[in-house]
């Protein structure tokens, strides 16, 4: 296998381990039916990406990628630490909820915290990058929320599914396994409500139909007729929501 492309660390400053396990819904699976063997490697964004050859399987393509996990994580592992990023500061602004805020940095008491729209947290220093306490504060409010979420949309439309979790991903905003289970990215509390409804629903969908045919998306337009508008929406802001 060739060298990978440069992927990000976890938002949470987890440090990838070299046996960490391979989730399904970290695997983006690309059927090619001139491949003829199975090919693993993380796109720019660092995503897992595995091409399906004409006689392979999904089943088949997550089993190669696990078979390979050690080294796919040393590439991240390598390809993080030559990252180069501009670190978030006071004064700066981000997206929250739909809306451009500004970080702001000030003491309470002694103690620097940090505010955001109607958000606090204390941070370790009024000079660090704001980065990490910033995506472990949106994270834990991704958690809170997100699940019920799930939960109030598939009672709506009748579906059932068997769990959600909450990952950090660059541009990938969703994922619905073959067990039922949701995934989200933490980054869409960064963005309107109604955007981050769309996503519930879209994955919610694929309970329904595990592809994007003509049918799925039949689907998505009943539940949701605007998607149209909130996926434009992630096409225009999605740079400025990748930070970290």
């Amino acid at each position: 296998m060739s060298s990978l492309d440069p992927v990000e660390v976890p938002m949470d400053g987890e440090v990838i381990q070299l046996n960490q396990p391979i989730a399904v819904d970290e695997i983006l699976l690309v059927p090619r039916h001139n491949a003829k063997r199975y090919i693993a490697r993380v796109d720019g964004e660092g995503n897992i990406v595995v091409t399906i050859p004409k006689r392979g399987s999904r089943k088949g393509a997550v089993a190669f990628a696990r078979e390979h996990t050690a080294w796919l994580r040393e590439q991240q592992r390598l390809a993080a630490s030559r990252k180069e990023r501009n670190p978030l500061r006071n004064g700066d602004w981000i997206w929250f909820r739909g809306s451009r805020v500004e970080l702001k940095v000030s003491k309470d008491w002694g103690r620097p915290v940090l505010r955001f729209s109607e958000e606090r947290l204390f941070i370790a220093d009024e000079d660090i990058d704001l980065a990490r306490p910033l995506g472990k504060k949106l994270q834990s409010l991704a958690k809170a929320e997100f699940p019920e979420r799930v939960a109030s949309f598939a009672k709506k439309f009748n579906l059932k599914y068997s769990g959600v979790s909450i990952r950090n991903q660059k541009t990938r905003w969703g994922s619905c396994s073959s067990s039922g289970r949701i995934s989200l990215n933490w980054r869409l509390v960064m963005t309107p409500p109604e955007v981050s409804d769309y996503i519930v629903i879209h994955e919610l969908m694929h309970l329904r139909e595990m592809n994007h045919s003509h049918l799925f998306w039949r689907l998505v337009r009943e539940a949701c007729p605007q998607y149209k508008l909130h996926e434009r929406w992630l096409n225009e802001y999605q740079s400025e929501l990748s930070w970290g």
